[in-house]
């Protein structure tokens, strides 16, 4: 009989040290590090699109129409059921608008659009404002491989003065992603973005706005 009670207690002592270890092994498993990807700021390509003269005096330039997806430090997609989910380890440096518009800054600045070229939160009293607004940025699996980035922008030249609406139009482009996953959605999101910024800068060409811009 003691025999058995010290088998027995040896056999519940056994199978709770595995399940302890087992346990431990489950709380000790590493989680993968977040990796920080970014949008570039460099534009390539720009000295095509130099302005012989600035086409502004003062331009400033606003992100607006905040969405999750553009004040979000997430990197999401779009998955085969049309359900929009955030990459798990992997995240945007800076939010999509604060990239956005940093690139905007630098190419606009590159081409000589205006003499001056500022920002927000610059606090300088521009005479023109160009405000753009993120509507789409998301890498879509819902066509099957490869996905695509599809990004889509808003934007409306202002007499900062008269708050007259100049010009407005939509930007769209669809870029397919290297890879099905977050590097090769990164990858396309560069690309597309360097294509609506220089599609942008086109445009702000030929909009007329008579010879009050160089005031």
């Amino acid at each position: 009989m003691k025999k058995r009670r010290l088998l027995k207690t040896t056999t519940g002592w056994a199978l709770t040290a595995l399940m302890i270890a087992a346990l431990g092994g489950c709380a000790t498993k590493k989680v993968p590090p977040i990796r920080y990807y970014s949008i570039e700021t460099h534009t390539p390509n720009l000295e095509a699109l130099v302005f012989p003269t600035p086409r502004f005096d003062t331009l400033e330039i606003v992100m607006v129409h905040p969405t999750r997806l553009s004040e979000s430090s997430g990197i999401y997609y779009l998955d085969a059921d049309h359900r929009r989910q955030p990459y798990a380890f992997s995240r945007w440096y800076e939010t999509p608008a604060t990239m956005l518009e940093n690139k905007l800054l630098y190419a606009f600045k590159k081409a000589h659009v205006a003499r001056t070229v500022v920002g927000k939160v610059s606090g300088v009293r521009a005479h023109y404002r160009l405000e753009i607004a993120i509507l789409e940025a998301i890498q879509d699996f819902t066509d099957g491989k490869p996905s695509k980035v599809r990004l889509s922008c808003m934007a409306t030249l202002l007499d900062h003065r008269s708050r007259e609406s100049l010009a407005a139009r939509l930007f769209e482009t669809s870029v397919p992603a290297g890879s099905e996953d977050a590097k090769g959605g990164v990858e396309a999101f560069n690309r597309a973005a360097d294509a609506i910024v220089t599609d942008i800068l086109r445009w702000i060409g030929t909009v007329d706005t008579g010879p009050a811009a160089q005031r």
